[in-house]
């Protein structure tokens, strides 16, 4: 995932997912004036081969946050759970 924080909570959102949890690249720093800043090609270009070349750790740590999910729902039955559980199940089986 390719982070660019441009407002609210976004900024706390795009540091979880990628210093806390490992999944994803900041786009660009956060900055004041984000909303009239330009990203130019080449900087989306080279998080993008960065991105690509760090892809292997990126899907372990996906595959790690994916486990975590379907332990912790483990034994919680509700409307929201079972769907969730059946949907990480199939995917975590057509892999």
């Amino acid at each position: 995932m390719l982070g660019w924080s441009l407002f609210a909570d976004q900024m706390l959102n795009s540091r979880c997912i990628m210093d806390g949890w490992g999944i994803g690249l900041l786009l660009t720093e956060p900055s004041h004036d984000v909303k009239n800043e330009i990203v130019s090609r080449q900087v989306i270009e080279s998080k993008v081969r960065a991105f690509m070349l760090q892809l292997p750790a990126l899907s372990k740590n996906c595959n790690a946050l994916k486990e975590a999910a379907i332990e912790a729902a483990k034994g919680i039955q509700s409307s929201v759970t079972v769907p969730l559980m059946q949907f990480l199940t199939e995917k975590a089986a057509n892999q």
